[in-house]
């Protein structure tokens, strides 16, 4: 009697193979694997996340305009955002500008990097 333990820790039910020689062994690992695979195809393997597209004119959307454009390469400030947009004739208080910033790097869409300035930290954004 040949015998095939398998014993994964943290698992409700351990696989145990019996047979008689190693073929009907291989023979019955592969009706479990065959069985498992029709179960795990039926289950989404990710979980689908519906992201929201930001629209392009809001703050958030044109901070994103910026970042396509290639603006943020080098790391700016909220200043520095702030300014670019008043060229493109957009006004926003720095608080928002601030704001929409820490909003996109919760999204992961900006990275945020604490630079010191002159004795105070100052953040910084980029690029992911």
């Amino acid at each position: 009697m040949v015998r095939i333990e398998l014993v994964i820790k943290g698992t409700k039910a351990d696989l145990i193979i019996e047979g008689e020689n190693i073929d009907e062994i291989i023979d019955e690992y592969q009706k479990i694997d065959q069985r498992v695979r029709s179960i795990l195809g039926a289950i989404p393997q990710e979980k689908t996340v519906t992201e929201k597209k930001i629209p392009e004119g809001t703050l958030q959307g044109r901070i994103l305009s910026l970042r396509n454009e290639g603006f943020f390469n080098t790391p700016k400030s909220a200043g520095m955002v702030r300014k670019e947009l008043r060229t493109r004739g957009v006004h926003y208080s720095l608080d928002r500008v601030s704001i929409g910033l820490l909003r996109l790097v919760r999204k992961k869409e900006l990275r945020r990097l604490a630079e010191l300035v002159e004795g105070k930290e100052v953040y910084k954004y980029v690029v992911r």
